[in-house]
């Protein structure tokens, strides 16, 4: 932009692209972390890769960049923020120097940690962040212009077709961070609560709590995104810590949300989620929160998250473990290389003896206070643990219709073909559990004209 027609006073360039092709061949290589990098069928041309989304037209014109032939720059000041050792950030301060910018280059650590992995796993390097903020006061694009208007305590957005609504609120005392959407025409009572996958926001894997949240709105759904304690917008409980992917007062975070969908008339709520988001909606499930139902998605039961014996460990849905039985398996480098190899009737052994509860155990504690629905990768490691330790209970979850399995289902439903196959699982669950709110408009049969009368 600044080459051509848009003159910048300061410009900050974090970690940037300065040659398309080498870029989209990077993306392609993230790949490998679970989807096969490919094109939209729909689309030629265009590329899917780890959730991103790039159109036929985007990726011809970043196929076609690169900032090593640019002559001239509209550029007053430059920083340049880098990896280490990064050779094509070292070969555009060269060029900005050419062209008559001021540039900065400094290689710093942490770019990695936030984009070369899955969102929820993802790390923002806070030390960056700050840096770039202190060069910003030293480079100002001009005076610092205050305003005494209060911020809004809400916001709203009305769809493009004019289908849904939504409206970013705060829940329950802890001031929970939410957007809740709800259909310009409801068709069902109630509403679906979504919670965070990892660390990453209530937006869902590869934005799929949004699409689905509008999708539904259109066919009359409410639904509620949430940022429990300590993810996204939403600020840690008193004396814990940021960024946990399990954190237990995740119990209480949902049973918030319900209890804000209830007193606007939008009960009952059902909870999905994704990894961590599974299992924290089981967890509040058994709890006993008032969640009709849940859909857990690629859940890791099997994983124990507390410290055997701990308050935290006991809140969970899944049974306690014998203390030193989950120690040495977890803390021992022999009992994590057992846990890996032990065979499905040792577990089984485990299990009856109550020394380590088979990982569907909190699962069948949740279904006593509401349906479940988990859906499964058929290579998910979940699904492997379950396949090894609980094949007594895996089978029985089957046979009844509580759990699925689908042949190609990444971790994350990064690939969009998945990902709408796994909707229509989860939509056909919901319209299960809520209830239809009857057309006003609608003509009444003879017999109930007369029982009126």
């Amino acid at each position: 932009l600044a080459s051509s027609a848009l003159p910048l006073a300061s410009a900050i360039l974090w970690d940037p692209v300065v040659n398309g092709r080498r870029y989209l061949r990077s993306v392609r290589a993230m790949s490998m972390m679970g989807v096969e990098a490919g094109s939209d069928p729909s689309e030629p041309g265009s590329l899917v890769a780890i959730g991103n989304y790039l159109a036929a037209p985007t990726v011809s014109s970043i196929d076609d960049l690169d900032l090593q032939k640019i002559s001239s720059a509209q550029i007053e000041n430059a920083l340049i923020i880098s990896r280490p050792g990064a050779a094509d950030s070292r070969r555009l301060a060269a060029v900005l120097e050419a062209a008559g910018v001021p540039t900065a280059l400094e290689e710093r650590a942490g770019t990695e940690k936030m984009l070369d992995c899955a969102a929820e796993q993802s790390e923002v390097p806070q030390a960056i962040v700050k840096r770039m903020v202190d060069w910003l006061h030293q480079h100002p694009s001009g005076s610092v212009k205050r305003t005494s208007t209060p911020l809004p305590q809400h916001a709203t957005l009305d769809s493009p077709n004019g289908k849904w609504t939504e409206e970013h609120i705060s829940i329950g005392p802890q001031a929970l961070n939410a957007v809740l959407t709800l259909p310009r025409y409801p068709r069902f009572a109630g509403a679906v609560v979504m919670a965070n996958n990892g660390v990453a926001r209530a937006i869902g894997p590869a934005r799929a709590w949004v699409q689905w949240s509008r999708l539904w709105a259109e066919l009359g759904i409410a639904s509620l995104r949430l940022d429990v304690g300590g993810l996204g917008d939403s600020q840690p409980h008193p004396g814990r810590e940021p960024l946990v992917n399990y954190p237990i007062e995740a119990i209480d975070d949902i049973a918030a949300a319900v209890a804000e969908l209830k007193g606007r008339g939008l009960a009952p709520a059902v909870a999905v989620g994704l990894c961590s988001g599974a299992f924290l909606s089981l967890d509040a499930a058994a709890a006993d929160v008032g969640l009709e139902g849940v859909v857990g998605i690629n859940a890791q039961t099997f994983y124990l998250p507390d410290r055997p014996g701990s308050p935290q460990r006991r809140r969970r849905a899944a049974p306690p473990t014998q203390p030193w039985v989950q120690r040495f398996l977890e803390n021992t480098r022999v009992g994590r290389r057992l846990a890996r190899l032990l065979p499905y009737p040792v577990w089984r052994l485990l299990d009856l003896l109550g020394l380590q509860p088979s990982p569907l155990r909190g699962a069948d504690i949740a279904r006593t206070k509401a349906p479940i629905l988990l859906i499964y990768g058929d290579t998910n490691i979940g699904l492997m643990r379950l396949q090894q330790r609980g094949r007594g209970d895996l089978r029985r979850w089957q046979e009844h219709g509580w759990l699925t399995i689908m042949a190609g289902l990444d971790h994350s439903m990064f690939a969009p073909q998945i990902r709408e196959r796994v909707e229509v699982q989860v939509r056909a669950f919901l319209l299960k559990l809520l209830p239809v709110i009857p057309d006003p408009t609608a003509p009444t049969s003879g017999r109930q004209q007369e029982s009126e009368s």
